[in-house]
């Protein structure tokens, strides 16, 4: 069984951290007006706000990001992903109705995408997985999409074998009805008489 592996690049993270930076100035914007309102040494304490805001989001993305590795098995795509705790979510690759390529500006602009897997439970915007900051997001969906058609031809040969099987054995139960009771008439029909010489008469 072949597996394909394939894990976000970090130009990825990257992007992340911006994110977190931008929260953190957020959170340290509202910190700095209140301090301010209570008549506090304002600078202070709206630089450490900043400081460990960032820094917090920053170990916990790059943990995590760190923990992201996404698998392409012959039946299934698999994601492992967690910090303390290890989680791994598969799906059957024939359950899959919808793929999706998305790049924003940035992404595009860095070289790398998210491939959005939509199956039968699923809704067009609410897929249920993604492939996060994965590079070449247009091979995997292709590798993906073979994978699935690959999947579910084999179902349907398995099923196909099945019906066919179902049908050999009914033949053969039918046959052997048959032989019994071809069987049983044989051993209930009457036997022949049998014929007597008849007696010689002596001159």
């Amino acid at each position: 069984m072949s597996e394909s592996t394939y894990k976000p690049l970090k130009r990825h993270l990257i992007v992340w951290w911006i994110w977190g930076a931008v929260i953190a100035a957020f959170i340290a914007a509202a910190i700095h007006g209140i301090v301010t309102v209570l008549g506090q040494e304002a600078l202070f304490w709206t630089w450490f706000s900043f400081g460990a805001t960032f820094l917090l989001f920053a170990t916990f993305s790059t943990l995590y990001h760190r923990s992201l590795v996404y698998v392409l098995s012959d039946r299934h795509m698999s994601k492992s992903s967690g910090i303390l705790w290890k989680r791994r979510r598969s799906i059957q690759l024939e359950t899959i109705t919808d793929i999706d390529v998305r790049q924003g500006p940035v992404e595009r602009l860095l070289g790398f995408g998210q491939v959005w897997i939509f199956t039968h439970s699923t809704e067009h915007d609410l897929p249920e997985e993604k492939l996060l900051g994965v590079s070449a997001p247009d091979e995997i969906k292709k590798a993906i999409i073979e994978q699935a058609e690959q999947a579910v031809w084999q179902r349907e040969q398995k099923s196909t074998c099945a019906e066919v099987l179902l049908v050999l054995r009914d033949i053969r139960d039918s046959l052997t009805r048959l032989e019994q009771l071809a069987s049983g008439r044989n051993l209930s029909a009457p036997s022949p008489p049998v014929a007597t010489p008849s007696p010689t008469t002596v001159a």
